[in-house]
């Protein structure tokens, strides 16, 4: 009985984790979602939930992540094209190659094969697996909007 009670506070402590870094990505997503967003801080914000075993491997995570270091890059190129002072090139840069890699990261997660009832794979009228995505949309018109 010791055993059991002790397996279950472990496992609801690990849960309870695994929830706190999703409501982590929520919250930065919600944060730079309005038009003083502190998006360095943002990233920062969001660096455990990049590393957390329970939410590494989640599309989401790579999504807002990439999503929040461009938005950095788009509000850092305005404020340069006006000709803010506290605008460095350095901080453009690595915004720019950090989105990117947040990018590159989630869209193999976000390619999901569909599966029917038995567990096989759902084939299209070419005989192909179907895919399904929920960001690889939004991140490939980013990417693309972003070739300079």
């Amino acid at each position: 009985m010791k055993k059991f009670l002790l397996f279950l506070a472990c496992s609801s402590l690990l849960a309870s984790g695994a929830v706190a870094q999703e409501k982590l990505v929520d919250e930065v997503n919600k944060d730079i979602s309005g038009f003083s967003a502190d998006y360095a801080g943002a990233l920062n914000k969001i660096k455990p939930a990049l590393t957390n075993a329970e939410t590494k491997d989640s599309p989401k995570t790579w999504y807002v992540a990439g999503k929040t270091a461009f938005k950095w890059y788009d509000d850092l190129l305005g404020k340069r094209q006006i000709k803010a002072t506290d605008v460095k090139a350095a901080d453009m840069g690595n915004a720019l190659l950090s989105g990117y890699d947040y990018f590159v990261t989630a869209l193999p997660l976000d390619s999901i094969v569909e599966k029917d009832k038995t567990g096989a794979p759902k084939l299209d009228k070419n005989g192909k697996p179907k895919i399904k995505t929920k960001y690889s949309k939004d991140i490939v018109n980013v990417l693309v909007g972003h070739l300079h």
